[in-house]
């Protein structure tokens, strides 16, 4: 056990080097949620506040370098630019005294989407209309401020739950895009021929490169998780990322009514329309 040495709250028993720091004099790092690719995600305190948040954090490796804290500089700003109850929350973007690069959003307790349908299986259809239409306006104010998030899964719709039922909120803009009018030239922080996106949700377009990612790859994303949350399972699988994409640009997606014979028909409509 490890006790903060500045109001004695019991921090995580780790070796995480960061466990008790305090980033910027402001954020004291207090428990590790998960790690990712690009860093870790920490529950921590604004200590001047006593207020519970989150912060990302840059693995080391990668916070020296410039174009990789550019992109999450992005996150950040992305993100800032999109005020909805059901967008998370970003309140902070800056590095420490000895270059720990970070960003602070709001503190969601729950489970991502991906959690419950693991958990629970296929949801009814009233839970996912109501889910849905919380991330539709999500989503909707984040094109609003031409933001594309790019990267819209099941992993990143975090799930608490209220009095009023299922509260749902868009997470990670991590790989987001700013759209800029065609006069603006714009240097999208990405290698040309880099795929951007996770393979199970990812647009035609996305999986061709056939033309840059806009509000409608978002939708297509949007068309595999309404299936996910029907049917119980994404609408392509496969043994590679490649196979997986391959389908997305090439196959025409399942009917969700083979799986869920119960559904009105139209529900298969909004979904195809979606997956077009």
């Amino acid at each position: 056990m490890t006790i903060c040495s500045v109001d004695a709250a019991v921090l995580q028993n780790s070796s995480d080097p960061l466990l008790g720091q305090t980033l910027a004099g402001k954020y004291r790092v207090e428990k590790l949620i998960k790690r990712g690719g690009m860093g870790a995600i920490y529950q921590g305190k604004h200590v001047l506040m006593d207020k519970t948040v989150a912060i990302k954090v840059l693995r080391p490796a990668l916070a020296v370098d410039d174009d990789v804290v550019a992109r999450f500089s992005r996150e950040a700003k992305a993100a800032s630019r999109i005020s909805h109850p059901h967008a998370v929350s970003v309140t902070d973007f800056g590095e420490s005294e000895n270059g720990i690069v970070f960003l602070v959003m709001e503190y969601l307790e729950g489970r991502t989407l991906k959690e419950i349908i693991r958990s629970e299986g296929a949801m009814p259809l009233t839970r996912v209309v109501e889910i849905i239409r919380q991330v539709t306006g999500a989503l909707e104010a984040a094109h609003g401020q031409c933001v594309v998030h790019r990267d819209l899964k099941s992993d990143n719709i975090m799930v608490s739950q209220t009095n009023g039922g299922d509260w749902a909120k868009v997470l990670d803009f991590g790989i987001a895009k700013i759209q800029q009018p065609a006069s603006v030239k714009d240097a999208d922080l990405t290698a040309p021929n880099l795929v951007i996106g996770t393979p199970q949700y990812m647009s035609p377009e996305q999986c061709s490169q056939t033309q840059p990612p806009d509000a409608r790859s978002d939708i297509y994303s949007l068309g595999v998780i309404i299936y996910e949350m029907l049917a119980g399972r994404v609408p392509f699988t496969g043994e590679s990322a490649t196979m997986i994409m391959m389908q997305h640009v090439q196959d025409t997606p399942p009917s969700v009514l083979a799986t869920r014979p119960d559904l009105p028909p139209a529900v298969d409509g909004v979904i195809t329309r979606a997956l077009a």
